[in-house]
């Protein structure tokens, strides 16, 4: 029973000679606010004419880590047929990605930078350039062995 007491104690003791502390948060100043702004990336994806084109998949990245952040679809409805929009980010690099692949083609990707303002980035797709054909590589002939006389 003593020993049990004894363990309290010691740590009682400890902490009144080393002193106790405890984190705390700075109190903020009375008129100190924390930014929260935060801006959007809008705009539409088109085809080579121009035509605005509707469930196309828009992938938002971060431009240096090229990891993707969000995806969506350009609407269909209505006159914002092709419009995307991605909210709520912050000042920042980006890349903005409209996978095209199913028309044929090429993918429209945009870097782009948020500084202190929403932005407006339209995608439009340009045509896939002509296959390049493969060589097929030709037999080289044989040549005929000539008959030497005996």
């Amino acid at each position: 029973m003593l020993t049990l007491l004894r363990t309290p104690i010691t740590i009682l003791a400890a902490l009144a000679l080393f002193g106790c502390s405890q984190e705390s948060t700075p109190t903020p100043k009375p008129n100190s606010v924390t930014p929260t702004n935060t801006y959007s990336i809008s705009g539409t994806v088109s085809d080579t004419s121009g035509n605005p084109l509707k469930n196309i998949k828009v992938v938002l990245s971060d431009a240096i880590s090229g990891v993707a952040i969000a995806n969506t679809l350009s609407t269909n409805v209505g006159t914002n047929v092709g419009y995307y929009s991605f909210t709520d980010l912050a000042n920042g690099s980006y890349t903005i990605s409209a996978d095209l692949a199913t028309l044929n083609l090429v993918a429209d990707t945009q870097n782009v930078n948020i500084r202190g303002a929403s932005i407006t980035v339209n995608c439009a797709g340009r045509p896939r350039p002509p296959a390049t054909p493969t060589p097929v590589p030709t037999a080289t002939p044989v040549p005929t062995p000539i008959p030497t006389a005996t």
